[in-house]
């Protein structure tokens, strides 16, 4: 069963240092990779692992 959007909270203490970096590096060149993580796992969690003013800027 997939979880509802929102329903997540991604997890970023199970991510390695270089996973983080590599999450936070990618939107800048696609944005689309913050919209497709708030459809799946909330805001919420989008604004813990791209930072709160970059979903806000996006």
């Amino acid at each position: 069963m997939q979880p509802e959007a929102g329903d997540v909270d991604w997890g970023l203490e199970d991510l390695t240092r270089e996973q983080v970096l590599d999450w936070r590096t990618r939107p800048a060149r696609d944005h689309q990779v913050v919209f497709d993580h708030i459809d799946r796992y909330g805001e919420r969690s989008a604004q813990r692992l791209f930072t709160r003013e970059f979903v806000a800027k996006v």
